[in-house]
This record gives structure tokens, C-alpha cells and sequence, in this order.
């Protein structure tokens, strides 16, 4: 046991992937709370649909409060687990009638995270369809969604999928990311704003009625539009390689014709 509170736990527990682990390893916790922040739930919509309805924005994994709480325990369990251990983490959180709940595990062989959600359900109940007329329980709660990872900036791409439900993450790279950006905001000179500013900034708050939800952030909005951006490249790929298949299946077929009409 790393850490036990009234809705979160996090363990030590044998590791069930036959990649082997490089345990223990020291993640700074300010890199895995940026970690935590970059996983995000996408639902694996087709091209047409994103383009009559547009995408539907992500869904963070994590929320601000348990990005805090549980990066501190996943660093002290990377620190402590043998190369034979995985890390195990599972969240609870009263909801309505039902309970939200996010699990998973993970484990690190430098430079990269290995990042596996293995349950993501809002307290609502979740089936797939295994034939026609037949429902079964999805216990991921994830359905036809999938994990994606993405943080506000253009360094490049620091993940990549294994599956719909695995993250690859190199943390060495976010964590020269922080110190970069770190760097230069340290550098930058931070301007004094003009009375008149300070003045407008202070109307516009008190006109904002309680309750009403603020625009989006750049970040967010840039974090969204690199999503949609990654999701069409993935598409196309699928659609080029599926594009493939059929022509060697006709040319297959045509040899076979060639071949018959020769007898």
C-alpha cells in the first residue's frame, strides 16, 4: 500500500505485462501531474458525423484536485517498485445514484510510461455489442472512445497509442518540456498592465453573472484542435490501408481469372 484516502488508493501490485520494467525511477511529481493533465477520453467519432456535427471535446481522465493528489503518490510508487512490480491507482467519487470510478495501472521503462486505463465509469451502466440482438458489459466504461494524449504546446508528439486504452509517454521528454518552458517564462519580462486594464478587467468581472461558465482557454482550444487534427490523420491512415487491402484483394482476383481463362 503507497497511499489510501477515502476515495483514492494507489499499489504496488506484480507486473502483468511481459515488457519488462525499469524500477524504481524518479519522476519530478510537477511532470506527472502534466502527465495526468495530458490524458484525455475521445470518442472515436467517423469523418462525416465530426463534419456535420463537429468533434465532441475530449474528456479529461483526471480532474485539477486529483492530478495533485494522485501524481504525489504515483511518483513515491515508482520510487519504491522493483522491476517485477506495477503501479495500480483507482478513484471513487459519489455520484447521483451511481459512482464515478477511474482505474489503471502503469509502469516505466525509461524513457517512457507505460499507461494503461482499465476502468472509466461515470455511474452510468456501459454495454458493447458482441453479435446482432445481443448486449454485453463493458467494463472499461470507455465503449468505442479511446485515450488520447495531448498538452498546449508544439513540441511535437510526446505519446502514442498501444491500444484504445494504452498510453506510451515519454516522460523524459515532458519533463525537458517543463524546464524548457519553465526557462522562458522565467526570461520573459512580465509587463506592468495600464490602469486602464486593470479598470476593464475589474468591470468585466463584476458583469459576469455567478454560475455562468467561462469561455475556453487558447490552451484548450489548441489542445482541441491538435485532437481533431490527430484523429483525421488516424482516419485517413485507416481508410489508405483499408484502400490498400481491397486493391490486392482485386488483383488477387484478377490474377485467378488470368490463370482460369489460360486453361
Amino acid at each position: 500500500m503507497i497511499h489510501e484516502g477515502a476515495y483514492d488508493t494507489v499499489v504496488l501490485e506484480p507486473l502483468s505485462s511481459a515488457l519488462p520494467a525499469q524500477h524504481p525511477v524518479f519522476i519530478d511529481q510537477r511532470a506527472m501531474e502534466a502527465i495526468l493533465h495530458g490524458i484525455y477520453v475521445q470518442d472515436d467519432e467517423r469523418l462525416l458525423q465530426r463534419l456535420l456535427a463537429g468533434q465532441t471535446p475530449p474528456t479529461a481522465v483526471f480532474s485539477d484536485e486529483q492530478s495533485a493528489i494522485v501524481a504525489r503518490a504515483l511518483v513515491a510508487a515508482l520510487s519504491r517498485a522493483t522491476s517485477q512490480q506495477q503501479v495500480l491507482f483507482r478513484l471513487s467519487h459519489p455520484q447521483g445514484q451511481g459512482e464515478e470510478t477511474r482505474q489503471g495501472v502503469l509502469f516505466c521503462a525509461e524513457p517512457f510510461l507505460y499507461f494503461t486505463l482499465q476502468q472509466f465509469d461515470r455511474g452510468q451502466p456501459h454495454t458493447v455489442s458482441d453479435k446482432p440482438g445481443r448486449q454485453l458489459p463493458d467494463r472499461t466504461g470507455l465503449g468505442s472512445r479511446r485515450l488520447v494524449f495531448q498538452l498546449p504546446t508544439s513540441a511535437g508528439k510526446m505519446a502514442e497509442n498501444k491500444s484504445p486504452t494504452s498510453l506510451v509517454i515519454d516522460y523524459v521528454r515532458v519533463q525537458q518540456w517543463l524546464a524548457s518552458h519553465d526557462a522562458a517564462t522565467a526570461s520573459r519580462p512580465s509587463p506592468l498592465p495600464s490602469p486602464a486594464a486593470i479598470d476593464a478587467s475589474g468591470q468585466e468581472e463584476r458583469a459576469q453573472a455567478p454560475g455562468v461558465r467561462p469561455t475556453p482557454s487558447l490552451n484548450e482550444l489548441i489542445v482541441r484542435k491538435d485532437l481533431e487534427i490527430e484523429s483525421l490523420k488516424e482516419e485517413i491512415r485507416s481508410l489508405r490501408q483499408a484502400l490498400e487491402t481491397q486493391q490486392r484483394k482485386v488483383n488477387r482476383l484478377k490474377r485467378l481469372l488470368d490463370n482460369t481463362q489460360r486453361r
